[in-house]
């Protein structure tokens, strides 16, 4: 992972009953980004150890396939590195 400037999850997936320290030491490093949606439990082990600065939200959606996709976050933050954009396909 050295080799990536930037990280930016989009809704990943964990389980809560085993160890959360490469969760923790991932999101605790600047460059990763969150997208998550809160309406997924399978992401929220990541949630529950995110930076609210580099964590957005998309909208609340049942949809498993729509929740796990990009395209539910619309618009891309002004902060993010044209790098971290094109990552996740929002430029």
């Amino acid at each position: 992972m050295d080799k990536f400037e930037d990280v930016v999850l989009v809704n990943p997936g964990g389980s809560p009953f085993g160890p959360t320290d490469q969760i923790e030491n991932m999101l605790g490093q600047e460059r990763t980004t969150l997208l998550a949606n809160r309406s997924d439990i399978i992401s929220s082990v990541y949630q529950q150890h995110s930076n609210k600065e580099r964590t957005y939200y998309g909208p609340h959606t049942y949809n498993y396939s729509h929740a796990h996709d990009d395209e539910q976050f619309n618009s891309s933050p002004p902060e993010w590195t044209e790098t971290a954009k094109m990552n996740v396909g929002l430029d």
